[in-house]
């Protein structure tokens, strides 16, 4: 990757940063350079999935200068993205980020769908996720030859998996940033600073941020980003699936697989979705009255199994936030999503146990008896 966003990155802080005097506003100032600095480092990454991330985070991030006017070249963007898209070792992940990247207003002209889509196909072509954003063009432009195709197609996957976790390479990025960076310093001073504004319950973790700046970003730097991996657009398949009797088959298919072989809660909750649709729209009442209790069913155990996850009788702090998370994260790429939900609440219903507390609900509890094929 050229190293062509620094300059950018740098323009609207240096300049502020001469204007400013007070403490508050100079660590806000680098604290936003840090920030931009760790883009950079993600851009310019060896490894091209972390490089794709840096370009997500340019995208989403891109300051306004000094003038107003916002200081993003839409040409120079697009010809890392492009160099991106073409890179042999880029995984269906990142090419799915870039799928969604394609649709900020900032770029989607410009985007290269048919270079983009072939690759994604390519990349994983039994998962039916890589499709969906195929999918979803196929229907804006009402390319009625394609959407059937695609659906086909789709009914024919094996799983549905998306991909919402840090990678190991992303974990070591992290560390390797953060522990050897400059300013980290002005970051924590500036994060307390807003803390303190918002409310004294904050005072915990203020302290925990004081003993351990660099474990205190490394966390935050995980959360952030996992809060941002795109979630899939399932709309279009649900909207067309429940409106097209002459698709049912296909989409009952599809309606499974993402019910049976998935690793994300949405894909569970969406395929049943599209199931009870599908079975209502082809006066199957039976059926579409089994799908809803069904639904039912796994949304109810979602909800015992996440009621005992964040049982607030045992608490430690943001320390147990940080175990909480990290093993959240290591079982969900294993396992999947769900997985590490019951495995968290189970950790949690043996601690409470630990600590002599008898009125706790055991998470074997939250799964019945389901009904019947």
């Amino acid at each position: 990757m050229k190293r062509i966003f620094l300059t950018f990155l740098v323009i609207f802080t240096t300049l502020s940063f001469a204007q400013s005097s007070s403490k508050e506003k100079q660590n806000e100032i680098k604290s936003q350079q840090w920030n931009n600095d760790f883009i950079n480092f993600l851009i310019n990454h060896d490894n091209p999935d972390l490089s794709m991330l840096g370009l997500s985070e340019l995208l989403v991030t891109a300051y306004p200068s000094n003038d107003g006017t916002e200081a993003f070249d839409t040409k120079q963007f697009m010809q890392s993205f492009e160099d991106l898209i073409s890179h042999e070792k880029l995984q269906p992940k990142s090419l799915l980020i870039a799928a969604d990247l394609c649709t900020n207003p900032k770029i989607k002209q410009q985007c290269p769908l048919k270079k983009l889509f072939t690759k994604l196909i390519n990349s994983e072509p039994k998962n039916l996720s890589v499709y969906i954003p195929i999918f979803n063009q196929a229907v804006f432009e009402e390319d009625n030859k394609k959407i059937i195709q695609l659906l086909h197609t789709m009914s024919e996957t094996q799983y549905d998996n998306s991909y919402f976790t840090n990678s190991e390479q992303l974990l070591k990025a992290f560390d390797f940033y953060i522990i050897n960076s400059p300013n980290l310093d002005s970051v924590i001073d500036n994060e307390i600073t807003q803390l303190k504004k918002i409310s004294s319950r904050f005072d915990e973790t203020i302290n925990y941020m004081q003993d351990n700046p660099e474990a205190y970003q490394i966390y935050m730097k995980k959360l952030n980003f996992k809060l941002k991996y795109p979630i899939p657009p399932y709309r279009a398949i649900i909207d067309t699936c429940k409106s097209q009797q002459e698709y049912y088959k296909p989409c009952l298919e599809i309606a499974n697989t993402m019910i049976e072989s998935n690793n994300t809660l949405i894909s569970t909750f969406v395929g049943y979705r599209i199931q009870e649709e599908v079975y209502s729209m082809i006066k199957n009442q039976e059926q579409a009255e089994l799908s809803k209790q069904r639904s039912k069913q796994f949304k109810n155990e979602y909800e015992c199994i996440v009621e005992i996850y964040r049982e607030k009788s045992y608490f430690q702090g943001i320390e147990s936030d940080i175990d909480y998370f990290d093993l959240s994260e290591k079982i969900e790429r294993e396992q999947g999503e769900y997985a590490a939900y019951k495995a968290l609440a189970e950790i949690k219903y043996k601690r409470l146990l630990e600590l002599g507390l008898d009125d706790v609900k055991d998470p074997k509890e939250c799964f019945a008896t389901k009904p019947n094929p």
